[in-house]
């Protein structure tokens, strides 16, 4: 038999009510902090659970926060959830995560939180923020907009300060291996113009295009780039694996610098790496979007993240 909201103000010796508005977040009745305790130990302690489906037809706050965004793209992503549901876990709210494989699937999955009557919605890469419609939403990874509270992040003092890393150790073959949208292509090519060194070799690809060329042909070594930013560690760690197989040094002959830096995905240290702050990150958009839940009409705030360039280096895994 399941435990009653009945059943946990019995059991802390106070009404129905402030039993209700304590376990439910709500404001307006003057509990003291001892019998709100009092509650919450009755609640754990019975092993209340409270009817999702009944508070939203009461209106009352779901505890529930959508996060949407494009298919898991690899572990970084995967751990940045995670960090996102422990944060909001201990705010007492449960993430509901729905991803996309294409954009002709963003909208049923805005449909799909919506109907789940979310408190709010983090997206992420996510260029039709509209389709959440009056929902307080957060974006990340987005355009500064004049509707949303954004977190980016500085992509352009990443890329030109892997170039100028590269250019102080005397490199002349600079290369840049990123997603296909990203903008760290055009930023790199950009300040290379800026610098007066050369543009970026036609190693300028996706990630899968710069497997296609490695194992389709033997790269003559006056070709190869002397100086590599892969948007991405494990990435950069596979790269540098490929580069001490054909007998050249790491960094002495091909410099190698990677990005996101979340130590769990590996043993040891990296490569030179950008640490994106991910807890950072994931801080400020559940602050952001808690706001915006509280202060519906407040100024849209939009967040810019300078990534820290690292130098450790150390072997590749």
């Amino acid at each position: 038999m399941s435990v009653t909201l009945k059943d946990v103000a019995r059991c802390a010796g106070v009404s129905v009510t402030a039993a209700s508005f304590v376990l439910n977040g709500k404001k307006g009745l003057h509990v003291t902090e001892e019998k709100a305790r009092a509650i919450e130990e009755c609640a754990r302690s019975l092993g209340y659970r409270p009817n999702i489906s009944a508070q939203s037809l009461r209106g009352c706050e779901r505890k529930l926060i959508g996060v949407l965004m494009s298919m898991s793209f690899g572990d970084p992503a995967l751990l940045f959830c995670r960090l996102l549901q422990n944060k909001l876990r201990e705010r007492g709210y449960v993430a509901l995560f729905l991803y996309w494989s294409s954009y002709n699937e963003v909208s049923s999955c805005y449909q799909a939180v919506l109907d789940h009557h979310v408190d709010g919605i983090i997206a992420w890469e996510n260029l039709t923020p509209e389709l959440a419609g009056s929902l307080p939403q957060v974006l990340y990874h987005a355009s500064p907009s004049l509707k949303y509270d954004t977190v980016s992040i500085d992509n352009r003092y990443m890329i030109c300060t892997a170039v100028d890393k590269f250019l102080e150790a005397g490199r002349k073959r600079i290369a840049v291996v990123a997603s296909k949208g990203s903008s760290c292509h055009q930023e790199c090519r950009e300040y290379l113009q800026q610098r007066g060194g050369s543009k970026p070799l036609h190693w300028d690809v996706s990630w899968s295009d710069f497997q296609h060329f490695l194992s389709e042909c033997k790269l003559p070594r006056e070709t190869f780039p002397d100086a590599i930013f892969v948007n991405n560690d494990v990435q950069a760690e596979t790269l540098a694996c490929y580069v001490r197989r054909r007998g050249w040094r790491v960094p002495e002959d091909v410099m190698l610098i990677g990005c996101n830096n979340i130590l769990e995905l590996l043993p040891e240290k990296p490569l030179p790496t950008f640490d994106l702050q991910h807890e950072w990150i994931a801080d400020t958009l559940i602050k952001l979007l808690f706001r915006r839940i509280a202060q519906p009409n407040a100024k849209t705030i939009h967040k810019l993240v300078r990534p820290q360039y690292l130098p450790s280096i150390n072997k590749a895994v």
